[in-house]
């Protein structure tokens, strides 16, 4: 006989979303969980923590820099563009 389980829609998709995170998590050790609550920045934001210009910025996205578009707008996550820049990084200075 099956055994049903009732609950708030919201207490499911919390389950939801903590069994999601262990699974990214177990597939990827590395991955940060902070990245789940961490802001967004817009161009200018992200170019001025890199201290760079736009004009650079945009040259580094159409070579690879990660960013995502939302509703036609560019955001970046700072722990991403890190990342990519380790990595670049490391590869030029072999």
């Amino acid at each position: 006989m099956p055994n049903y389980v009732l609950m708030e829609v919201d207490t499911f998709r919390m389950l939801i979303r903590e069994e999601l995170s262990a699974i990214t998590v177990a597939i990827d050790p590395n991955q940060q969980k902070s990245s789940i609550n961490e802001p967004l920045k817009t161009r200018k934001e992200m170019a001025k923590d890199l201290d760079i210009s736009l004009v650079t910025l945009g040259e580094w996205m159409k070579k690879g820099l990660p960013y995502r578009r939302l509703n036609g707008r560019i955001y970046f996550l700072f722990s991403e563009v890190m990342e990519y820049m380790k990595h670049f990084t490391d590869k030029s200075s072999r």
